[in-house]
């Protein structure tokens, strides 16, 4: 049977684990709970990371929306899904999906779709149309980011 760890030894970890890469609280709590950390422990633990800047849920935020949209070429629905299931609260990441540059979210969204749309094969402009709406939705593009690009990108 596995041990659980001490408070110093979860803090430790705990700390290594935010040193290394952005967690938001839901990702550490979950690495508490793994390590089999005491549950008397944990919201302590977590109180600390934030206290010592360890884990700042806007700070992970603006990386994870960044990274999402530049890298992942996500869009902001499935960016905003995915921090709802973080449990990051909808009053910090709103706003910084909000003022993200919408130049390079369109040129983002427009790459993404050019690409998808040479790729798909089907009978007729309308079952193609409705592929890449698919798609789009799929990667959390609002509907009226596609309906611009097919817009802009008549056949």
């Amino acid at each position: 049977m596995v041990k659980a760890l001490t408070f110093k030894e979860a803090l430790d970890k705990a700390m290594s684990y935010c040193g290394r890469a952005e967690h938001c609280v839901s990702d550490v709590k979950t690495k508490l709970i793994q390590w089999r950390t005491s549950e008397e422990y944990i919201d302590t633990i977590i109180q600390k990371l934030i206290e010592d800047r360890f884990v700042d849920e806007k700070r992970f935020a603006e990386m994870y929306i960044r990274e999402k949209i530049m890298y992942a070429s996500w869009g902001r629905v499935k960016i905003a899904h995915a921090l709802a299931v973080k449990r990051v609260s909808d009053q910090i990441y709103k706003p910084i999906l909000e003022t993200f540059d919408y130049a390079t979210y369109e040129m983002i969204a427009e790459k993404s779709l050019t690409a998808k749309w040479r790729q798909i094969k089907a009978k007729d402009f309308y079952e193609k149309k409705a592929k890449l709406f698919r798609f789009a939705m799929g990667r959390g593009f609002e509907t009226y980011v596609v309906q611009a690009w097919l817009e802009k990108n008549k056949e």
